[in-house]
């Protein structure tokens, strides 16, 4: 029997620390080279109270993994143009092999934009 079990990934403290500064003003601004600099100071400046109750926390939390689906960003296709669609056209009509293919209608192309100038 096959049971679906949902992963989950520790957290280590930095990571935990870097949640909960997500929203902080101060470092909204900042390029994200400084943003990593200024939270490193910010976590190092942290009483040892501080980091205790951080580590309880992040020893508690878990974050689920994310779907593959997530991950992969979809790219949108971009709109034919004018010469694609003349040339998926005109590759159906012509034989041979494919780089002659190419060669006659790159060659019929620019005849069509010649005439189209005048």
């Amino acid at each position: 029997m096959l049971r679906c079990t949902q992963v989950f990934r520790k957290v280590n403290l930095f990571g935990l620390f870097m949640r909960d500064n997500k929203g902080n003003k101060a470092l909204k601004n900042l390029p994200i080279l400084k943003r990593g600099k200024a939270l490193a100071k910010l976590y190092y400046a942290l009483t040892p109270i501080q980091v205790a109750a951080l580590s309880k926390r992040a020893a508690v939390t878990t974050f689920p993994r994310r779907k593959k689906a997530d991950r992969i960003v979809k790219r949108k296709t971009p709109k034919p143009t004018k010469y694609t669609k003349f040339f998926a056209k005109w590759s159906k009509q012509l034989t041979g092999p494919s780089r002659d293919r190419v060669k006659q209608i790159a060659k019929l192309w620019k005849k069509e934009k010649k005439s189209q100038k005048k």
